[in-house]
């Protein structure tokens, strides 16, 4: 185990991940040798075998809110999931946007209680919407954009202060944003940076990009160079030190225009923020396909992407990918567990080195799910929740498998490093 864990810091300090292959087969023949040669534990031998995948499909709950297009952020180690589409549910005009909260601990979501909206802040709560962007940033979360069901493009900046759970409408100055939706929203400092999305006003696909200050709350269109990404919605953005990467998404052949005739680019851009400089980046490597409504997030200093849908090849995905900067190389990765069927329109969100991905709409039927269709493709909206772990440790993967086995066993035969 000490061997071990000395090789896998080493693969880990050094991002040797081509060669991890090598150190699974070679833990993997080390301890068979020891399950054989020394009768140890089936539980831990096992463990110690799975322990060496770089990441790890973990936990998953069912009856979560089922919603497309939601937003959701971390705060205190809480998810706080705002909005998105139910075609279960009837969307009043005005109706305010609801809260739902997981707590990684008891592993069970809550809806918020509605605040009062006689209080005159709360009063000004946004309206209910999906397609929009949530971030968080000293204490309080942002909302902007998105669409409601009824009355289209949504309207202004709204403030959720996570301390009183009160409501503002930030009146902001300066530059003059479009409402938009399935845009890309980014904190870089106390800038909240807003690329691409579709314009309701203009009907066309954006490559803009925009920025908020959290401070004053005034917008800007800063001066940027280099040539951008094609016009696009529904990609993701990711800021990664310095640089904020833009992949996927859907674009038009008649872009910025909505001809519906899809493109699906597979493009990597970053823009600079330090001089606001857009590159493109040449990768190498095993890169994705292009998709829209996929999820995103850093680690390590690397870009992984999860799931997405294709149009022209109506295909959904539930496949990970990771990019990392320093070689500009694409790699497809196989998680250990049990992963969540192909989807589109999810949310995700990171808490240290937990990964949790939830809702979205999906092709498939999973047998011991009681999903209702809500479109005439079949599609299905999904209340479930899966945890990637990128760094499981010894203690999950054991706890997994004995959830996963139902397994009733005595302290006793528990290895002391698992309690």
């Amino acid at each position: 185990l000490i061997m071990f864990l000395i090789l896998k810091g080493l693969f880990a300090k050094h991002r040797w991940s081509c060669s991890f292959s090598v150190l699974y087969h070679f833990v993997v023949c080390v301890c068979c040798f020891l399950h054989l040669m020394f009768q140890i534990s089936d539980l831990f031998s096992c463990a110690l075998i799975v322990v060496t995948f770089v990441m790890h499909w973990t936990f998953s709950i069912e009856n979560g809110p089922r919603r497309v297009n939601h937003a959701a952020v971390a705060y205190n180690n809480y998810i706080f999931s705002f909005g998105g589409h139910s075609a279960e549910e009837v969307q009043v005009v005005y109706e305010k946007i609801d809260i739902h909260v997981f707590c990684p601990t008891a592993f069970k979501w809550k809806e918020m209680p509605m605040p009062d909206y006689s209080n005159i802040y709360n009063h000004w709560a946004p309206c209910h919407r999906y397609g929009h962007t949530a971030v968080t940033y000293k204490d309080k979360c942002y909302i902007f954009g998105g669409r409601n069901i009824k009355v289209g493009a949504c309207l202004g900046v709204f403030q959720f202060d996570f301390k009183t759970r009160v409501w503002h409408k930030k009146a902001t100055l300066g530059y003059k944003v479009y409402p938009r939706d399935a845009h890309t929203c980014c904190v870089y400092g106390s800038m909240m940076i807003i690329f691409g999305g579709f314009v309701e006003y203009t009907q066309q696909f954006s490559n803009d990009v925009f920025i908020l200050d959290l401070d004053t709350f005034i917008w800007r269109k800063p001066n940027v160079t280099g040539t951008p990404p094609i016009w696009r919605d529904f990609h993701t953005a990711t800021v990664i030190g310095d640089r904020m990467y833009v992949f996927g998404g859907r674009s038009d052949e008649a872009a910025p225009y909505h001809s519906n005739v899809e493109r699906y680019p597979t493009d990597l851009f970053y823009l600079d923020l330090s001089t606001f400089t857009w590159h493109e980046v040449q990768t190498t490597g095993e890169r994705p396909t292009g998709r829209r409504s996929h999820s995103a997030w850093e680690h390590s200093g690397c870009l992984y992407i999860f799931g997405g849908y294709n149009g022209l090849t109506n295909h959904h995905s539930n496949s990970v990918y990771r990019f990392n900067p320093n070689s500009s190389k694409w790699e497809k990765l196989k998680p250990g567990g049990c992963p969540p069927t192909p989807r589109r329109r999810q949310c995700c969100v990171k808490i240290g080195s937990k990964v949790y991905i939830f809702g979205g709409t999906s092709p498939q039927f999973p047998v011991s799910h009681y999903y209702r269709i809500v479109g005439p493709n079949e599609l299905y909206d999904l209340s479930d929740l899966y945890i990637l772990d990128m760094n499981p440790t010894l203690e999950t993967l054991c706890m997994e498998s004995l959830l996963n086995r139902k397994a009733v066993i005595k302290k006793s035969e528990i290895p002391k490093i698992l309690w």
